[in-house]
């Protein structure tokens, strides 16, 4: 049940409140993960930037994943996929997400 509503929560498949709320009613101590892959991120920059996802719900999406030891990041870009997720997740420390800002991110997991 773990891995399926964290695989819901990187694909934005049901609302983040519901996931958040049975995420909450799991124990902690799970050696059940999820991995999150440069694809989940753009294609929820894409949603974002069509309009199919809120500047709150993405930020809230990022603060979620942020503080989740049951999801890991892609190795091969741990480095880049940590700092976006501290971004997204902390804009009125990092500055506002606009469309120049998912466009970078974009940009910049799609050559990889």
């Amino acid at each position: 049940m773990r891995k399926e509503l964290l695989k819901q929560l990187l694909l934005f498949q049901q609302p983040l409140a519901v996931i958040n709320k049975k995420l909450s009613q799991l124990p902690w101590d799970s050696n059940e993960v999820v991995e999150l892959q440069i694809s989940h991120v753009i294609n929820a920059l894409q949603a974002l930037l069509d309009g199919k996802v809120s500047k709150i719900d993405f930020e809230l999406w990022a603060n979620i994943i942020e503080g989740r030891d049951d999801i890991i990041l892609e190795e091969a870009f741990a480095n880049e996929l940590k700092k976006f997720i501290y971004e997204a997740a902390n804009p009125v420390l990092e500055g506002e997400i606009n469309n120049k800002w998912i466009q970078d991110w974009i940009k910049l997991f799609s050559r990889n």
